[in-house]
């Protein structure tokens, strides 16, 4: 059974999801809340919505990925 567009995204999004988690000090799985679990998930989403819409090749997008940033 081939996967689905919406069945990639999904699960891209559980992995982005794991991955800000885990570098916070915590993982997807340690969210057992579905309200809570749900609200990160649509959070990477809407992150991958707006990255989309600006244009991955966009001048703005390049200069952001290129700066340093300052903690």
């Amino acid at each position: 059974m081939a996967l689905t567009t919406s069945d990639t995204m999904a699960e891209a999004a559980k992995r982005h999801a794991d991955l800000i988690l885990k570098a916070s000090g915590s993982g997807l799985r340690h969210y057992t809340m579905q309200k809570m679990r749900a609200d990160i998930l649509k959070a990477v989403m809407d992150c991958y919505d707006e990255g989309y819409r600006a244009g991955l090749n966009s001048q703005a997008y390049v200069a952001a990925r290129t700066t340093s940033v300052e903690e």
